[in-house]
């Protein structure tokens, strides 16, 4: 057994979304959670800009992460409610339906401690961060590069280990 950024890679079962129980594999000491279909960590990116919400995503997944995008703050809330709690979000601070802050906030409200990369070209944005309470978080200036990007991810959420 492997373990990857917290969770167990285990080669024999490969279909996704299979639920394997701790005690059957003798495991209930920790040492992996009970599900294996969150391996490589996810990383939502929600960014109103097309490219560079696909720009993100290739970065990340070029590093090995799992990574999905929306377009919009209420787009990303139904991601995140549907879905798998992702590892890691991406925000852009200013989007078209809502401010990446408020979208962290109720981000935080419906599962607490996620952390949250905001992403923005004007640096003003910082004075607004800083009343995000409860929020993990990293600002990333735009425009950023694949290593600062995977960097940035990286402090909340280590990159898989390839094999």
């Amino acid at each position: 057994m492997l373990r990857v950024s917290g969770y167990a890679r285990l080669p024999s079962l490969r279909r996704r979304g299979r639920q394997v129980e701790e005690d059957a594999l003798g495991l209930s000491q920790g040492t992996c959670h009970s599900h294996i279909d969150r391996v490589p960590p996810f990383v939502l990116v929600v960014d109103d800009d097309p490219t560079v919400k696909q720009t993100t995503c290739r970065f990340l997944t070029q590093a090995g992460y799992g990574c999905g995008g929306v377009g919009n703050a209420m787009a990303a809330l139904t991601a995140i409610g549907a879905g798998p709690r992702p590892d890691v979000l991406v925000l852009d601070v200013r989007l078209p339906d809502l401010p990446g802050t408020e979208l962290a906030l109720r981000a935080r409200d419906s599962h607490p401690g996620i952390p949250v990369i905001f992403v923005s070209a004007y640096t003003v944005e910082l004075a607004n961060l800083r009343t995000l309470a409860g929020v993990r978080w990293q600002f990333l200036s735009k425009p950023y590069t694949s290593d600062e990007l995977v960097t940035a991810v990286s402090r909340f959420v280590p990159p898989p280990v390839t094999l």
